[in-house]
């Protein structure tokens, strides 16, 4: 008798049983719903007889020891596989493209697998690490936000989080210094408003350069200042300052933008718009000494102006932050006067008794405190009108018992 010896055994696919054993036979088992395709390594499957028997384990005994293994196709060589149903299981690697291990979510990026560290990839999220989230909470290079209520670009630093892009609501400043107020961040221009706008804290401390913060000296004390004079910053007005700045000679009373000039030929430029008597530089059909600047055809007396815009027109007033004109500023362009449209009522102005207005603007009616009580909140001349009513009434009435 002819003894034969066994063939030794290679490499065995996971797709199937044995040929006799049919080539749909890992279809089959899936189809049947006996075990899921990533259990198949696991079992063994024979073809008895048209039926199947599975039985486990499936690795053989290896020559130099150990058991088999299971190899996934690594495409992309990271030594991470994929269990794709053509795993092989043999003692020896197939190969460079074959891992001992699955779970490689892109076998076409080496940098994606279970092992990688999951980093911010910018406007491309990609889940590196395989754990079934882009760009995660583990992710690293997050950016640190700070939630923006003000959307004014600036952060609160008590409320933040993080993540690997900008989110709608939150910015990567963390210096607001108010987040409910779009006005206040770090990059505002600090103005005269009672607020620290550029949070660095200080409040109205070196404002920017506007006309609600510019002063002039004034040396002649006519209201205008001195034009060649450099300007001083500040919230409030300084001794011996005023906002006007074109005073052509401030050692001349005399002399100031609207001033009175001679009609003569020669005559004092008193006006100081550098043309006089007679001329019209201008060509508005004034002459010079009866045109408040007769450089500007828009400026004339009688012509259309409104206050606190930086411009006189009308030949009027002599500074704008002066609607009245009674030479004291309202409290938004750093003056106290509490009536800027009534020339009567402005600082140190006389305040009668009773009448309800408070005129020198102290917060109290009258000079003797009379009837301040009686007019609490009806400080100026702005009241509404039934408001000064009542505040008269109420007088009257204090009067009245007073007399009985």
């Amino acid at each position: 008798m002819t003894r034969r010896t066994p063939p030794t055994p290679g490499p065995r696919s996971l797709r199937g049983a044995p040929h006799h054993a049919g080539p749909t036979l890992a279809a089959r088992i899936a189809h049947a719903g006996l075990v899921p395709p990533r259990s198949w390594p696991h079992l063994l499957a024979i073809g008895l007889g048209g039926h199947l028997l599975l039985s486990a384990p499936a690795h053989a005994a290896c020559p130099g020891g150990g058991t088999e293994v299971v190899w996934y196709p690594d495409v992309d060589r990271d030594t991470w596989g994929v269990a794709n149903g053509s795993e092989v299981v043999d003692c020896d690697s197939p190969g460079a493209a074959w891992a001992d291990r699955d779970g490689d979510c892109d076998d076409a990026d080496p940098d994606v697998n279970p092992g990688a560290t999951e980093i911010c990839n910018d406007a491309f999220p990609i889940d590196d690490d395989c754990d079934g989230t882009a760009d995660g909470a583990d992710a690293v290079g997050q950016l640190v936000l700070y939630e923006d209520r003000d959307g004014d670009g600036a952060g609160d630093p008590a409320v933040s989080t993080s993540a690997c892009a900008t989110l709608p609501g939150w910015a990567t400043s963390p210096d607001d210094c108010d987040d409910d107020n779009g006005a206040v961040h770090p990059l505002a221009d600090e103005v005269c408003n009672g607020l620290d706008d550029d949070c660095d804290g200080t409040i109205d401390r070196d404002p920017a350069p506007m006309p609600a913060a510019t002063w002039f000296p004034d040396r002649d004390g006519d209201g205008s200042g001195d034009r060649s004079a450099s300007p001083t910053v500040s919230c409030e007005q300084p001794d011996g300052m005023v906002r006007d700045g074109r005073d052509c000679d401030d050692d001349d009373p005399d002399v100031f933008p609207g001033a009175p000039e001679a009609c003569e030929p020669g005559a004092l430029d008193a006006n100081c718009d550098g043309v006089v008597g007679p001329d019209d530089g201008d060509s508005d059909g004034l002459p010079a000494c009866e045109d408040c600047d007769d450089t500007r055809a828009d400026r004339f007396p009688g012509a259309p102006d409104a206050p606190y815009d930086g411009e006189v027109f009308d030949c009027a007033r002599l500074d704008d932050f002066d609607a009245d004109g009674d030479r004291h500023y309202p409290p938004a362009w750093g003056g106290e006067d509490c009536d800027d449209a009534e020339a009567s009522i402005h600082p140190g102005a006389d305040d009668p008794d009773g009448d309800g207005i408070d005129q020198d603007c102290d917060g109290l009616d009258g000079s003797s405190g009379a009837g301040d009580k009686a007019c609490e909140g009806c400080q100026s001349g702005d009241a509404a009108p039934s408001v000064f009513v009542a505040c008269l009434t109420i007088v009257g009435l204090r009067r009245r018992r007073t007399h009985r």
